[in-house]
């Protein structure tokens, strides 16, 4: 399941007519529509500026996690040449979970749809709304990023969201395989493994050197997550390890 949503949408439509929101929106959902076209993906619904889509229904599609991670890849590239074409400012979230779902016909006697509903897909829209918190381009489940290990993540956090009690691994999605593959970003990979292997164990002096070479390789779109450990640290580190302490992150809101 993917979920995508452009970011300080409300404030961008407060400023333009009808006319031109409804011209911004055609240029921005025409291009990420032939994305997911092209991965195979089902386009539920558009809600405004967001976009719901999904994978193996009503087609049975083979690889269909990596198929939705390299989608995100390819709206987030459509963006930026979106903008550099017409000087917009546009920015997007992503949310990917993978998971079993009621896929149909749903809705009522006069008027209904095929979409999908379930846990799964209400988390794919929790790790959506997550990325503004975390400052991320693309964050997906441990469900999709175990399909798709050949290709750029950084574990984000382990978040419990809101309505469910069982946490999640959230992974960054940086970038396809070949990123993955390069000497640059397995160095950073394991610095970044080991800031969260300090953080998650609860050695949080270490973890603030940890985080410092991490932060170091100077990857862009991660700048917000670091400064949110720099200030979970700085809290931390002034008293004794919380009873139970694992890491986990819980979110107060959807």
């Amino acid at each position: 399941m993917l979920f995508s949503d452009i970011r300080g949408f409300t404030a961008m439509s407060e400023k333009l007519d009808p006319k031109a929101l409804t011209a911004l929106l055609n240029s921005f959902l025409t291009p990420m529509t032939d994305v997911l076209f092209k991965r195979e993906a089902t386009i539920d619904k558009y809600i405004g500026d967001a976009i719901m889509a999904f994978w193996k229904a009503p087609l049975d599609i083979a690889a269909h996690p990596r198929k939705a991670c390299l989608a995100a890849l390819d709206m987030v590239g459509a963006v930026e040449r979106l903008n550099r074409e017409t000087g917009s400012d546009i920015r997007i979230g992503i949310g990917l979970n993978t998971g079993p779902a009621c896929v149909g016909n749903l809705g009522s006697n006069q008027r209904f749809s095929y979409s999908a509903i379930g846990d799964s897909v209400n988390l794919a829209s929790r790790v959506e709304s997550l990325t503004k918190f975390y400052g991320l381009s693309i964050a997906v489940t441990e469900h999709t990023h175990k399909e798709a290990t050949d290709l750029a993540f950084l574990e984000a956090d382990r978040v419990r969201v809101v309505g469910r009690t069982e946490p999640v691994a959230l992974y960054a999605l940086l970038g396809d395989a070949d990123l993955s593959a390069t000497d640059a970003f397995k160095a950073h990979r394991l610095d970044h493994e080991a800031f969260w292997s300090d953080y998650a164990g609860g050695r949080f002096g270490a973890a603030v050197d940890s985080l410092a070479r991490a932060r170091s390789h100077g990857r862009a779109g991660l700048e917000k997550l670091y400064d949110l450990y720099a200030e979970r640290l700085a809290v931390l580190i002034e008293g004794p390890v919380p009873d139970g302490w694992d890491g986990t992150f819980t979110a107060q809101s959807k």
